[in-house]
Parts: C-alpha cells; structure tokens; sequence
C-alpha cells in the first residue's frame, strides 16, 4: 500500500539562472488544473447530457513568511514582485513527496497573476501570490537536491532588569531580526552594543542588550532553520 504524502512534502520551486531552488519560506502550496467541457448536441431530446474535452487551464498558490534576506542561491517574494512587473514568465517545478521517498515531479511555464504582501504590528509579515499555468506541466524526475530553508523564532518576556537573556536553540543560527515590543533593533556580533543595539554571540546562543529590559517587556528573535 502507499504512504500518504504530507503537507510538507509538496513544495514549489521557481527556477533561479539555471537551477530550480525551493521558494522561500513557502508554508502552504496549492495546485489547482481545471479542463472546461463542450456539451454534444444540447437541443437533442436525450435523457443525459453528453459532453467532450475542451481546453484546460492550471493556477499554483502559495503563501508563507516573508524573509527580507533569504540569501545567495534562494527564491524570495520580492524577486516574484520584480519579475511580475517586468511580464517575465518564470518556470516552474513542484514536487510530490512520499514518506518512503517515491515522488513525482513537473515543469510549468508560468505568468505571475497577483502577489501579496500584509503585516500587523507584533506578528510576522506574510505573503501570498497567485500563478497562473501557460502549458503543459512536464513529467520531470530529475531529483533536486536543493536542502529547504525557513524561518522560527523564539520570544522572551522580561521580568524586568536583564541585559543578556540566552537559549540553546539560538546557538549557531541564522539570526534575521530581533524585535523588542515589536518594533525592530539592530543587532551586532561583534563589540559592545549601543542603548539601541543587541550583541548576538551564536557560540552561547546569548543575546545582550545595550539597555536593560524592563518588566514585561516582549522580545522576539526571527532566525534561519
């Protein structure tokens, strides 16, 4: 019997110079092909209708986490943004993963319909976008071998006098942004931080602000996995 393929095992890749490469932080894909139907014969007095193939059309979705500096060799929401207004049409591949490793793979050509980018003060900003299918998707098992990236965070509220709070899961990581009270601070990793800055030492996972938190205070650390 097969496996069921999980959630996270359908990701969309958009071709990045000549190699395809995951879309960042991509967190919910959806792939819709719709094949409009031509009915025979509809003034005949027949009890069922009969119909025969027209033409067929296909749309990808996604929406996921933005990330302001996904890096060298990654796909981000304002690379859609530039190519959308210049009418590029990009290509294409998603993939179909199974627990045991058994997947199905396909090229399309596609045009760039609507890209959406929201955010509210203290939560992440969001994307979302909408493609539109010019062709055939290709059967296509060339394996890509590309390893994913995302983004997690981790909070902290303060009890109120702190200058370095710590945790081990942001030992070694890519560090993306750190928020107090939602609004955004510049970090360092190397010198002594301002009143307005954070050292970020990634051996220890620590983090120490040029100005103690106070009580309550809400810090919010955005980093690579």
């Amino acid at each position: 019997m097969a496996d069921p393929v999980k959630g996270e095992n359908v990701v969309f890749y958009a071709k990045l110079g000549e190699n395809y490469y995951p879309f960042a932080c991509a967190k919910d894909v959806t792939i819709t092909q719709t094949t409009d139907k031509l009915e025979l014969a509809p003034y005949t007095t027949g009890k069922w209708r009969s119909y025969i193939y027209g033409r067929t059309s296909g749309t990808i979705t996604a929406s996921g986490v933005v990330k302001v500096t996904p890096g060298t060799g990654k796909y981000d929401i304002f690379d859609l943004i530039t190519y959308q207004l210049q009418h590029q049409i990009i290509l294409t591949r998603y993939t179909i993963t199974d627990p045991q490793g058994s997947y199905e793979t396909y090229d399309v050509p596609c045009l760039i319909d609507e890209v959406t980018i929201s955010g509210a003060v203290g939560q992440f900003a969001t994307y979302s976008f909408s493609l539109t299918m010019s062709g055939d998707p290709e059967f296509n098992q060339t394996p890509i071998t590309q390893p994913l990236t995302d983004v997690d965070y981790w909070d902290y509220t303060a009890t109120g006098g702190e200058t370095t709070i710590s945790d081990s899961s942001l030992i070694g990581i890519g560090l993306l942004d750190v928020r107090r009270n939602g609004i955004g601070v510049e970090f360092i990793t190397t010198g002594t931080p301002t009143s307005s800055q954070v050292l970020y030492t990634a051996a220890t996972g620590e983090l120490t602000f040029g100005m103690a938190l106070s009580a309550d205070e809400w810090i919010l650390v955005i980093f690579l996995i």
